[in-house]
């Protein structure tokens, strides 16, 4: 009899700590989940505040972020109009400089990554209390593809003469390089530092957050001072210089959403929620619109005249055209005194035969 109360006694104790723990555990979850329960320098921007919620609001009860539907439209629409004016492209880009070349190659390797990671984020939502590498990792790369393209496109407006392939070929590597090195330092700054303010409690993981608020202010005030530098460049040059006003158009659009990230990164580091807002809103509106901007304001131009970006400049053409005027005229001079001198020779001749003949009759 004492050996089986002692059992019952066991069993009771043991259900009594399992229970315990069991509670004990389901606190803890709860407290992690809610932040409520944070320090207030742990949640820097609160998962209320409507510019974060955005990033990460589901569509209906599923896992699939509805940030993730709208950047699957714009993708799914310019990868149509690249197929559309594909064999356009193929005819007009033949024979062309390979940096133009590589801007049409880099368009569409970026709209394919941009596709291609807005379908795996929908077919793979992110779970609850995980690392969201997936989403980290497809991030990083779409936004290197970006920066490639954005660095293609620099190079391209800024080059005032027609460069040898052995120079393309040293630029796209330069880019090829800093692309990969961004993309690098990005993803070791995204698992081994995430930034606070893109923490979720409610889902139990960090958000990308582009390497957090200062390291998207230094990042992107970095490519608006190359912006700048081909604004400079662009805009020294004579204004019928072929594509020169779509180029300046698409470095203003360009310098205007850099700006607004290095601000709403300051604004995050600094603490400012609205900082979020900059960010996020840029980050989509940056995503969406750099391929299009390439498109219709850089390749457009050149399918359509048939000269890209990277030709001589017009000062030296028209230097070139006053040189052959002036050769014209001095051709024109001449040929005008030979005329000129051979009808006074003629004229010559003709008196005196006239002479002669008077002279005849005479006699």
């Amino acid at each position: 009899m004492d050996s089986g109360a002692n059992i019952l006694e066991g069993l009771a104790s043991h259900l009594t700590a399992t229970n315990n723990a069991t509670a004990q555990e389901q606190s803890d979850k709860a407290f992690n989940h809610d932040e409520f329960f944070q320090k207030e320098e742990d949640v820097p921007v609160s998962e209320t505040f409507v510019c974060k919620r955005i990033l990460f609001t589901p569509v209906g009860t599923s896992a699939v972020k509805a940030f993730d539907v709208c950047l699957l439209v714009p993708a799914l629409a310019v990868l149509f109009l690249l197929f559309y004016t594909s064999p356009r492209c193929r005819q007009k880009l033949s024979g062309c400089p390979l940096v133009v070349l590589a801007l049409h190659l880099a368009t569409w390797a970026t709209t394919a990554i941009l596709l291609l990671r807005a379908l795996l984020t929908i077919a793979l939502p992110t779970q609850k209390d995980s690392e969201n590498t997936l989403e980290k990792v497809t991030w990083a790369l779409a936004r290197a593809s970006i920066l490639a393209l954005e660095l293609i496109a620099i190079a391209n407006i800024m080059l005032s003469f027609q460069a040898s392939s052995k120079s393309s070929k040293r630029i796209l590597s330069s880019v090829l390089f800093l692309s990969t090195l961004w993309f690098t330092v990005t993803l070791i700054i995204e698992f081994l530092s995430p930034s606070a303010a893109f923490h979720v409690y409610e889902l139990g993981y960090d958000l990308y957050a582009e390497g957090g608020g200062l390291y998207t202010a230094v990042s992107s005030g970095c490519l608006a001072f190359l912006y700048t530098l081909a604004l400079a460049v662009r805009g020294r040059q004579h204004k019928s210089t072929p594509g020169r006003f779509h180029s300046l158009w698409f470095i203003s659009l360009g310098l205007v959403l850099l700006c607004v990230r290095v601000v709403g990164g300051l604004l995050l580091v600094t603490g400012v929620q609205a900082g979020i807002c900059l960010t996020s809103v840029s980050l989509y509106l940056e995503t969406v619109c750099v391929p299009v901007l390439v498109f219709c304001l850089l390749l457009v131009p050149f399918l359509r005249h048939g000269q890209g970006h990277a030709l001589l400049s017009y000062s030296v053409q028209r230097d070139d055209w006053v040189e052959e005027e002036g050769v014209s005229r001095r051709e024109y001079r001449d040929s005008a005194n030979i005329v000129r001198s051979e009808g006074s020779t003629l004229q010559g001749d003709s008196n005196q035969d006239l002479e002669n003949n008077d002279d005849d009759y005479q006699i």
